[in-house]
Order: C-alpha cells, then structure tokens, then sequence
C-alpha cells in the first residue's frame, strides 16, 4: 500500500506541475479568476487528461509502434491529434463542475488543447524513452546477475521461466505480455507478473510457441484463429483475446502456418 501511494504521488508530480503553470498563465480567459481558482480548475484538468494522454499513448504504441517513421516524433503527434477532442470536453467537463464559463468556444479551445498536448507530449515522451532505456539497461544487469544466482541453485532440469512461475498462479498457459520491464503471464485462470526478459522466455519456451510481436508471445495451443486488418494482423486466442502481429514477426508466422488460421468470421487474408 505504502509503495502505491508513494507510486501515485511520484507520478502526479509531472501532471500536478504542468497544472500550476496553466495556472499561472491563466489560457482560455481563466486569468481573471483568483490564482487559487485557476489551480483547483487546471490541476484536476491536466492530471485527468494526463491519464487519457498515458492510457492513449499505450495503445497507440501498441497499434502503430512498427509503423511509424521516427517514433520520438510522430507516436507523440498522432496521440496528441487523436485525443485532443476527449482532453477538450474533460476541459469544458471540469469548468462546468467548478461553475466556471469558459470565454473561447469549442473549436478555440480544441486548437489550444491540441498545441498544448503536443508540446508536452513530445518532449515527455522523449524524456520517458531516455529514462526507460536507462532502467531497461540497469534491469538487464540485475535480471542477468539474479539469473545467474538462480541458475547455481536450479534445479536440474528446470528452465529459467520454469523456476520464475508464480506458485498461486495456475491454469493453462495462453500468452506472455511484457508490460514496461517485466513480463505477465496469462494462462487459462488467470495472470500474474515476474520480472524477466522476453526473451530469455521465448528461448527457454521454444518449441511451445512463438513470438508474434516485440511485446508479446503466444503458447501453440491458445491460437485460435488470424485475421487481417488493412496492412496489420491480429491473432485471436481461445479466451476471445487478440494480440497484435509484429511486422518483423509475419514471415516466421506465415511459415508455421498461423495466418493460415482463419475462423468462419474472420475476414479472408
């Protein structure tokens, strides 16, 4: 609990001071109120459209990461185009909470939100990729060091990922997600996460699977079916979830016959 909160608190601190300087610039005729009314109106502003921002950015590096040119750039961009008319109505939402009237109408508002999101966005985005291959790297040194340790007391015969298997998680083994530096385990009753490489898994898990896409990889048995949308592919499982196919990761795919497997409502490949 006490590593929760102090998670939430360290995470607010970025949104909670974007907020403040809103505030004291006082955007979309908010300069005339009291300083201690333009922050209670852009402090919960920012911080709940920090999560749409994070939430969105996500799913969008997820759908579009092996798409797009110049990542750094271009995920920030499109995230900040596509959200910018949900982070306009939170505005407006949380004005109408605070019975404050807004003096700029929607699409003024709109542009401003848009440039806004895209000027932070951009540098956040590049700072937090800096930052992640800094700990990514700080990681793998403590992944290696903690695996070389477990590998002096294994048990013979065991695999890496064998001995990291949460013992209270149980059911039959779907797919591996990574979600930032570690790796979630999802079977057939439920999921859990542990700290180790992709992969380090996929290697000691050959035979029984493959890796469809840099942040995922899927049992043999859990495919159901494949279906093609536009220039993309996504493989539904036997729990009804879809993951999404690597670009770099189609031909192996294509070789083992996994887009070959269309269910009767799946779109013709």
């Amino acid at each position: 609990m006490r590593e929760r909160l102090g998670f939430f608190f360290r995470w607010s601190t970025l949104p909670v001071l974007v907020g403040l300087v809103l505030a004291g610039l006082g955007p979309f005729g908010t300069f005339d109120l009291p300083f201690w009314r333009r922050a209670i109106f852009w402090v919960p502003a920012v911080w709940l459209n920090w999560i749409i921002a994070e939430t969105a950015m996500r799913r969008i590096f997820l759908r579009f990461a092996e798409q797009l040119p110049r990542r750094s750039v271009t995920l920030p961009l499109l995230a900040s185009l596509l959200i910018s008319p949900v982070m306009t109505a939170v505005v407006f939402g949380v004005a109408r909470v605070l019975g404050h009237s807004l003096q700029s109408s929607v699409l003024s508002v709109h542009w401003q939100v848009l440039l806004i999101t895209a000027a932070v966005m951009l540098p956040t985005y590049a700072w937090s990729v800096a930052r992640s291959n800094r700990a990514a790297d700080a990681v793998d040194r403590a992944i290696d060091a903690a695996l070389t340790e477990a590998e002096n007391e294994a048990v013979e015969g065991e695999t890496g990922f064998q001995r990291r298997w949460p013992a209270d998680l149980h059911g039959r083994l779907l797919f591996l997600e990574m979600e930032d530096h570690y790796l979630r385990i999802h079977t057939s009753e439920g999921s859990d996460i542990i700290l180790f490489r992709m992969e380090d898994a996929a290697r000691d898990l050959q035979g029984q699977g493959l890796r469809v896409h840099r942040s995922y990889w899927v049992a043999e048995g859990a495919l159901a079916g494949a279906r093609r949308h536009g220039q993309s592919w996504r493989l539904r499982l036997i729990d009804g979830r879809e993951v999404p196919v690597g670009r770099t990761y189609r031909s192996q795919l294509r070789a083992a016959g996994w887009l070959r497997r269309k269910l009767p409502s799946y779109t013709a490949a």
